[in-house]
């Protein structure tokens, strides 16, 4: 550490912890100011800021202090190593000295303190905080006062509390543990401040947040501060103030995406962070582990979660499986962050700071986005979003895949450059003979004696369509395809397919998708049989046909919130025939209508959610997420309906 001997005026090193009782300098960068190069060379006499240097020099001295430490002329800036060294031990520095006076040069009188352009700039807010002692000076030098008493001053003008000011406790109280402070009131202390390097913006917070990390200029200000708040959360996992920031309705408007991360770009996004604080009495969330973490590519938090109101939409004839089950898309993450301590509230949520989260992918649970970070939406009316009174359980009474239930801990993941879901390649079926090819239910058969419930189970088959099935008119037997052949091991239903058929390239992908559409059809063959040795055959009734499954792609339901859906859900149909390609959406929407007016959706109608398979038993679809040849598709599963 270099110190300026205030006698002589010439630097000296201090290496490790034997340091003398110094007074370090707080004031605005001007013009030729003296640098630690001009110190060496002997022209820092010359230069116009040497009479700063003089006349702080002078008032240490007059202190009784005999070093004092000058940011412009005590750190070697040509060296990054020593810069980056420095600027990691500033506020330490300034913690130890023993007095910080501070130069304003641009006042005169009391009246101009709340209008000096030192209050606006990013490293003298350390330099108000951290000393114990800080006396400020007018441009003539002279006295104004110090920081006890100019403390509701500074507080007005600062918007930092009492306690902080007092530069680590006073004589009406303990010392402040600083880092005890929420990370959102010191970046509030730090939105509108400006700084000559952009990274420096962020630079300035190390000290104040108690981190520290390699400084690495040219850079940019944005991957700067993500740097800080990342350092930030791996020191201090359990503050999730960090994460109560808000934009403004411009910052929404002029981002190119509607998807935003969980950490701020800026300190300027806490400028309405002030008045939060930690409660007394925090949620405690099982199973989940560190309250926020860094990982690679983003951040994970375990949250308290709950579905935003009115999201969910349901289709008619929805399920919990197939493609038309209602999707919530919209939650509210309530952090351990509020207006007010929670010790005299009944209700834990009361007052607290929520997050609005979309999911971004339909089979990875975890996958979300912050989204209009301009509003901060509350609990309860207006949001329809009713958390659970003391005493209700907090787990989901739907699994969090399908969405709706009660509030939960749930893990998050947010990408530091959110983005919709991966596009999946289409639907595949199996015929390799396993569990999803045999479903097992009971047949009613009649004795002398009543109903006996006896055993059976269901044999599944797919088929793809052939051109000629395509093309032709057919009822339901099959066209070109015939019971003898073997069906192949696995049934493909290409999404790039389907678009060369279209002649419309990416006319799948979320961003294009303005409507449902049909991706392909399977011959779905069923067989039922009692259990026994050996199985007897369920012979169906003459009007019995197999079905056909028509598979698709639809966007998702516009949200309240307006903001563009993150992903495209699977939907099907049981259907009497396969109709060509190119006209299977008018077909399909036409009959879709006329079943919904004949009120036979599930019964009788062309186009149904359920097929009754030999036997009498429901069956109905279920999509689950498969990778085949490296690729993720949507596995068609053929499963018992209960209902």
């Amino acid at each position: 550490m270099r110190l300026l001997n205030t006698s002589t005026l010439q630097l000296e090193v201090f290496i490790g912890t034997d340091v003398p009782p110094y007074t370090v300098l707080s004031h605005r960068w001007e013009d030729e100011e003296v640098t630690l190069e001009h110190m060496k060379t002997g022209a820092a006499g010359q230069m116009k800021g040497f009479a700063k240097i003089e006349s702080s020099a002078h008032r240490a001295r007059e202190d009784g202090c005999p070093y004092i430490w000058i940011d412009t002329c005590c750190i070697d800036k040509s060296s990054s190593a020593e810069l980056s060294e420095a600027i990691n031990s500033m506020f330490a520095w300034y913690r130890a000295a023993q007095r910080c006076i501070v130069y304003l040069s641009d006042v005169r009188t009391l009246a101009d303190l709340p209008r000096s352009a030192w209050f606006t700039r990013g490293w003298t807010l350390q330099e108000l905080i951290a000393p114990r002692d800080v006396v400020f000076l007018n441009r003539e030098w002279r006295v104004l006062g110090d920081k006890t008493g100019l403390r509701r001053q500074l507080r007005d003008i600062t918007r930092i509390a009492d306690a902080v000011l007092a530069g680590g406790g006073d004589e009406e109280g303990p010392p402040l543990d600083l880092a005890a402070v929420p990370a959102c009131n010191k970046l509030a202390w730090a939105a509108g401040r400006r700084t000559t390097r952009p990274e420096d913006e962020a630079y300035c917070l190390l000290g104040l947040l108690g981190v520290a990390m390699p400084l690495l200029y040219g850079e940019g200000a944005e991957r700067a501060f993500r740097r800080v708040m990342e350092a930030y959360v791996r020191e201090y996992p359990d503050d999730e103030t960090v994460l109560a920031w808000t934009a403004e309705p411009e910052d929404v408007d002029a981002r190119g995406s509607p998807y935003w991360p969980l950490l701020a770009s800026s300190p300027r996004f806490f400028r309405r962070s002030g008045g939060y604080t930690v409660p007394r009495f925090r949620a405690w969330r099982k199973g989940g582990g560190r309250a926020v973490d860094v990982t690679g590519g983003g951040v994970r938090a375990a949250l308290t979660v709950q579905p935003l109101g009115q999201d969910a939409i349901q289709r008619p004839g929805a399920d919990s499986d197939g493609g038309d089950a209602g999707v919530q898309t919209l939650f509210l993450a309530a952090l351990n962050c509020s207006y007010v301590e929670d010790e005299h509230e009944a209700d834990g949520f009361s007052g607290c700071f929520t997050v609005t989260l979309q999911r971004l992918s339909d089979f990875e649970e975890d996958q979300y986005a912050r989204v209009r970070p301009d509003a901060i939406i509350p609990v309860g009316e207006p949001s329809g979003t009713a958390w659970p009174a003391a005493g209700t359980p907090s787990s989901s009474s739907r699994d969090a895949h399908g969405g709706r239930g009660d509030a939960r801990v749930a893990n998050v993941f947010v990408r530091t450059r959110p983005r919709t879901g991966d596009p999946v390649a289409g639907f595949c079926a199996r015929n390799d003979g396993g569990a999803a090819a045999r479903l097992g239910f009971t047949f009613m058969a009649g004795s002398n004696r009543g109903p006996v419930a006896m055993p059976g189970s269901i044999n599944v088959e797919f088929r793809p369509a052939t051109m000629t099935t395509l093309t032709a008119d057919n009822d339901g037997d099959g066209g070109g395809d015939t019971d003898d052949q073997l069906p192949p091991q696995f049934c493909f239903l290409d999404v790039a397919a389907a678009e060369n058929r279209l002649a419309e390239r990416g006319c799948f992908d979320v961003q294009n998708l303005t409507r449902r559409r049909v991706v392909g059809c399977l011959r779905v063959r069923l067989r039922a049989s009692l259990d026994g040795n050996p199985p007897r055959a369920i012979v169906p009734l003459r009007s019995y046909r197999d079905p056909w499954l028509v598979v698709g792609l639809e966007p998702l339901p516009v949200n309240q919130l307006g903001t563009a859906p993150g992903y495209v859900r699977p939907w099907y149909e049981f259907s009497e025939r396969c109709c060509g390609y190119d006209d299977a959406l008018a077909e399909l929407e036409l009959e879709e209508r006329k079943g919904a007016e004949d009120g036979n959706r599930d019964g009788d109608g062309v186009l149904r959610k359920t097929h009754v398979a030999p036997g009498g038993k429901k069956v109905r679809v279920r999509f689950v997420p498969a990778t085949y040849k490296f690729r993720t598709y949507y596995e068609v599963q053929l499963v018992v309906d209960d209902e």
